[in-house]
C-alpha cells in the first residue's frame, strides 16, 4: 500500500507509521498540504496548525527512532472541532478565533488524543456555537460539502465531515447533541458514531447541552473510527455482539423500524435504505420489523431539553450583548428561554423511565436498530440559509426527527454510508443499547467489507 493510500484510513497509517514504511513527518506534512489545497474550497478549518504539528511529528519520529513502546495512534494527523480547550487557548466555537487563557487545562479530549500519539493538525469549522444542522457560519464563513460546494455539509460538525470525506486526514473529533455527528457524516460520505452518553470525557469541551451532549468520532472506515473512539473513550469498548464474527453477521438481529423514521424519503435514499437491509440479510442478520416505539416523545422531550439548556448557558451573553449573535443563533435560544423551568425538570426527570420502556418495547425482538437518517441528500447552501431570499425550511424541517430520540436516550447510534442520491453520498443509522458500540462498529465493518460507498472519494483540487 502507497503512503498516499494509507493515508486514506486511520488504521493502515497508523500501522505503517509503527513499522517505519512513512514517518509521522511525511503523514503530517501531507496531511497539512492536503488542508491548505482544499480549504479555498470548503473552509473546513478555522485554524491549520503547521508549526505545532510538525513539532510533534518531529518529537513522535525521535521516539519510534528510540525503540521505546509506541501508542496506538503514534504519528497519525488528525483534527479536531472548534470547541475544546487547547494549548492554553479557549476554542471559538464557531463564533470567531478563541483567545488565550492563562493557566487552561486542555480539554479531555485533547489530553487523550495526546496520549493516543495522534497528533492534531488543526480545529475544523462548526455550526455558531453548535446551533445548526446545515455547517452555515457568518462568522468564519460556511463550511462547504467536498463533493459539491454549492452543498452544505450538514451540522454542527461540519469541518470534522468535510475533512475526512476530502481525505485531508483520516479520522476526526465531532460533537453531537441531537444530530451533529451523524447528519454531516452521511452528507459527506463518511463513517460517524454518537456513543453512549458519557462514555467520552466533556471536560474542556463547549457546552451546549450537559444532558444531551455527547463527543464522537468521524472517519473514512468504521476500524478507523473503533481505533479513535479507543483511543477518546473513559471507558474501554465491551465486545461485539457474539454474532458478529469473522466479517459475518450470522444471527444478528436487525430491526428495521419504518414508522417515523422512514416517512418522506427520496426515492433514491428509500432504494439505498433497501439495498442496505439486503446487504446485511446476505452477510447472515435476522431482519424483522421493529416498532418506533416512543420516539416521537423523545425527539419531542428532546428538543424541550435542548433548548432550555442551550439558552441557559448563553443567558448572560443573550442579555448583555444580543448582537453578537446571528439572526438564526439568536432566534433559537429566544425560543429556549422561554421554556419553564417546569418543563425542563419533567422532561429531565422521565428520562430514564423512557429508556426503560424504549429498550423494552423497541430491542424486544433485536440486537440493533436499523434506520433511515438523513431522507434526502445534502441540499443548496443558499436555499437552507436562514432569512436568505431562497431559504426553503421545509428542505431541513424534518431531518432531525430521525437523529433527536437517541440523544435523549442516551443511546449509541452510527451513521453509515449506504449509498448515493443525485450523485451525493447518503447513510443510514444503525442503533444499539447503552455501550454496545462494538457491535454497531462491527455491523458496520462487516457492510463496508462487500460495499465500497466508503472508498469513494470528490475529486481534489489541484496539489491535494
Amino acid at each position: 500500500m502507497s503512503a498516499d493510500a494509507a493515508d486514506h484510513d486511520l488504521a493502515a497509517l497508523a500501522g505503517a507509521i509503527a513499522r517505519g514504511e512513512t514517518s509521522a513527518r511525511d503523514a503530517v506534512a501531507r496531511a497539512l498540504a492536503r488542508a491548505r489545497a482544499w480549504q479555498p474550497s470548503i473552509n473546513a478549518f478555522v485554524a491549520i496548525d503547521d508549526e505545532g504539528a510538525m513539532r510533534r511529528a518531529a518529537e513522535a519520529d525521535r521516539l519510534r527512532a528510540s525503540g521505546a513502546p509506541l501508542p496506538p495512534l503514534h504519528g497519525v494527523p488528525v483534527a479536531i472541532k472548534d470547541m475544546f480547550d487547547r494549548d492554553g487557548r479557549a476554542p471559538g466555537c464557531g463564533a470567531g478565533p478563541g483567545r488565550s487563557r492563562a493557566g487552561l487545562r486542555d480539554a479531555a479530549l485533547v489530553e487523550a488524543l495526546a496520549r493516543s500519539g495522534a497528533i492534531v493538525v488543526g480545529q475544523l469549522n462548526m455550526t455558531e456555537y453548535a446551533l445548526g444542522l446545515t455547517g452555515h457560519n457568518d462568522h468564519v464563513g460556511d463550511c462547504r460539502n467536498p463533493w459539491s460546494p454549492d452543498r452544505v455539509t450538514g451540522g454542527s460538525s461540519s469541518g470534522p465531515a468535510a475533512a475526512v470525506a476530502a481525505r485531508i486526514v483520516p479520522a476526526s473529533i465531532g460533537s453531537d447533541t441531537g444530530a451533529s455527528i451523524r447528519i454531516p457524516a452521511a452528507w459527506c460520505g463518511v463513517a460517524g458514531l454518537k456513543p453512549t452518553h458519557g462514555l467520552v470525557d466533556a471536560r474542556g469541551a463547549m457546552p451546549m447541552s450537559f444532558a444531551l451532549d455527547t463527543i464522537g468520532p468521524l472517519a473514512t472506515t468504521m476500524r478507523g473510527a473503533a481505533m479513535l473512539l479507543d483511543a477518546i473513550a473513559a471507558l474501554p469498548r465491551a465486545a461485539a455482539h457474539p454474532a458478529c464474527r469473522g466479517g459475518r453477521l450470522d444471527g444478528l438481529r436487525v430491526g428495521v423500524v419504518r414508522a417515523h423514521f422512514g416517512d418522506g424519503l427520496d426515492p433514491e435514499v428509500e432504494r439505498a435504505l433497501i439495498s442496505t437491509i439486503a446487504t446485511l440479510r446476505g452477510l447472515g442478520a435476522t431482519i424483522g420489523e421493529a416498532p418506533a416505539a416512543q420516539a416521537d416523545l423523545a425527539r419531542r422531550l428532546h428538543r424541550l431539553m435542548m433548548a432550555a439548556e442551550a439558552a441557559t448557558l448563553h443567558d448572560r451573553q443573550l442579555r448583555e450583548d444580543p448582537g453578537s449573535f446571528t439572526a438564526e443563533v439568536r432566534y433559537r435560544l429566544e425560543l429556549g428561554r422561554r421554556i419553564p423551568a417546569t418543563a425542563h425538570l419533567s422532561a429531565a426527570r422521565g428520562r430514564a423511565r423512557l429508556l426503560r420502556a424504549y429498550l423494552s418495547e423497541a430491542f424486544a425482538g433485536c440486537d440493533v436498530l436499523l434506520t433511515a437518517l438523513v431522507p434526502r441528500p445534502a441540499p443548496e447552501i443558499e436555499r437552507t440559509r436562514f432569512g436568505a431570499p431562497g431559504f426553503a425550511p421545509e428542505l431541513l424541517a424534518d431531518i432531525p426527527r430521525r437523529t433527536q430520540p437517541f440523544n435523549y436516550l442516551g443511546l449509541p447510534a452510527l451513521a453509515m454510508p449506504c449509498g448515493f442520491a443525485g450523485g451525493l453520498p447518503v447513510g443510514c443509522q444503525i442503533v444499539g443499547r447503552p455501550f454496545d458500540e462494538a457491535t454497531l462498529l462491527a455491523v458496520g465493518e462487516a457492510h463496508e467489507a462487500v460495499t465500497d460507498w466508503h472508498r469513494r472519494i470528490p475529486d481534489p483540487p489541484p496539489g491535494a
